[in-house]
């Protein structure tokens, strides 16, 4: 069997120093002729459109045209993963919130990025937004066809990494000692992130994926990891290697942090509000039981023993119940809260006339969320 990329010495170490070689290139051009005030304002306007054709010109906008699709012959497997989203889709943003999220607020360089604009610690709910937003359209039926909403996603994203990448290193106030802002090693963080953590989340919640789905899941990421910029060594093969990956950037990278913990405090204050009033410790008790005990300590999460006892408790009665009357459909326990984080977002919480999030009318239907 081939040694893996990242574990081959000093490879993961090179790969901090590494973005997006294609767009970086594009963004230097367009911030060489037009100043880094224009850049400042290609962001904003991309990151106010909300789903319309990106605001793009000139260079950037050809770039981001030419961009590819995935090929066709893919399409069938990504198909085949979608439909774990499809089924457990309220159960994936439960995990996204509670595991995935506070993962990677752990790895002390690469939240360095996320904490410099302050809006983590404001408005913790703004990344939850933008988050379960792109992974409905990336996931959802033909979203990821040619041309697809899922396409144009991570194309935006793909910009949008290449533009803040641009004025993060060129600030004067970053630290090089985190290294280069969105590198490889730390997109491929992200990619387990959205992979292996949230394989082992529905682990967590005993909910069986079997070993061909979590393949299609995988699958279907690894064409979205293509769309990203990420290098193809470092895309996993297989789910056990998407856990090796986690496991090695784990090791290299996660560390206590102060930007970490403020940003974890933040989070849990708004899932506290989605919570049961006689419940507000649940969320922090969810997250410390999906990290583990030395990455919640890590980012100072309090303990909840209660809370924790009927979490757990909750769990294997749910487990239970599905084991005696059988079907997924009677182990539904954690969807509520998933699913009240989904109404939130269609409530538009974010501002009375802001952005709601858009759900396909078969996704409502299937995860019985009401109509826009």
């Amino acid at each position: 069997m081939s040694v893996r990329a990242w574990n081959q010495p000093g490879f993961l170490d090179a790969m901090r120093q590494e973005g997006d070689p294609p767009t970086d290139r594009v963004v230097e051009q367009f911030a060489s002729r037009e100043g880094r005030n224009a850049v400042k304002q290609v962001l904003k306007n991309l990151i106010d459109s909300h789903g319309a054709p990106p605001p793009l010109t000139g260079e950037l906008a050809s770039y981001f045209n030419q961009l590819p699709d995935i090929p066709g012959d893919q399409q069938r497997a990504i198909i085949s993963g979608q439909t774990l989203f499809e089924e457990y889709g309220p159960e994936i943003m439960l995990v996204l919130a509670c595991y995935s999220l506070p993962e990677c607020y752990v790895a002390r360089k690469g939240v360095q990025v996320l904490s410099r604009t302050g809006l983590l610690q404001q408005r913790p709910n703004r990344r939850l937004f933008q988050t379960a937003q792109m992974l409905i359209e990336m996931l959802s039926a033909d979203g990821l066809a040619p041309n697809g909403i899922g396409c144009r996603t991570a194309r935006k994203i793909r910009m949008l990494h290449g533009l803040n990448r641009f004025l993060i290193r060129t600030d004067p106030s970053w630290d090089p000692s985190f290294d280069l802002p969105i590198n490889q090693e730390d997109l491929a963080g992200t990619f387990t992130a959205f992979t292996a953590v949230i394989l082992d989340g529905l682990r967590k919640l005993r909910i069986d994926v079997p070993d061909e789905r979590a393949h299609a899941y995988l699958g279907a990421w690894q064409a979205i990891g293509q769309l990203l910029g990420l290098r193809p060594e470092l895309i996993p093969a297989t789910v056990y290697e998407a856990f090796e990956l986690k496991d090695v950037i784990a090791r290299r990278q996660f560390f206590a942090s102060d930007e970490g913990t403020a940003i974890t405090r933040a989070l849990l204050k708004w899932l506290a509000a989605q919570s049961p009033f006689y419940l507000p410790r649940l969320p922090g008790a969810t997250v410390r039981f999906m990290l583990g005990n030395e990455n919640a300590d890590k980012l100072q999460i309090p303990n909840a023993p209660l809370e924790a006892a009927l979490l757990n408790a909750g769990i294997v009665v749910g487990h239970a119940i599905d084991e005696v009357l059988g079907g997924v459909q009677r182990r539904r326990l954690f969807r509520r809260f998933g699913m009240n984080l989904l109404k939130g977002f269609i409530a538009a919480e974010l501002q009375p006339h802001g952005p709601q999030i858009r759900v396909s009318s078969h996704l409502r239907r299937r995860w019985s969320l009401p109509e826009a």
